[in-house]
């Protein structure tokens, strides 16, 4: 059972962190440091699985339908945050050449995140 509660109150700050964190990611991919957003996206999505899989394990006892659509609603942002860093490596990506050229650490930053995802 501590074991259970130290991972609620380490996934609570990040919960409680959730909006400030979708604002600095937008900020970073603002700035063009991917990396650096991307590791923040992961820390949305870890919170946000935490919430769903210990709804999903509590839903046969008590959960109200309700609760998911909340947990839905307060990391929608997520989402967005995803379609939008996709949308910057795609960019990068598909001018592999001339991002090669003109700037390598940016195509590398592009290749790094893809390589984090499929980890």
């Amino acid at each position: 059972m501590s074991r259970q509660l130290s991972l609620a109150q380490a996934n609570l700050d990040y919960i409680i962190k959730t909006p400030e964190n979708v604002k600095k990611a937008d900020e970073l991919m603002g700035q063009e440091k991917l990396l650096l957003a991307h590791q923040l996206i992961m820390e949305i999505e870890n919170s946000r699985n935490y919430l769903l899989f210990e709804l999903h394990k509590v839903q046969e006892k008590d959960s109200q339908p309700d609760d998911i659509q909340l947990v839905t609603n307060y990391f929608a942002d997520y989402e967005r945050l995803v379609a939008h860093l996709r949308q910057l490596i795609s960019f990068r990506i598909s001018r592999w050449y001339d991002c090669a050229i003109s700037a390598p650490e940016k195509l590398v930053t592009a290749l790094r995140i893809i390589d984090r995802e499929e980890q």
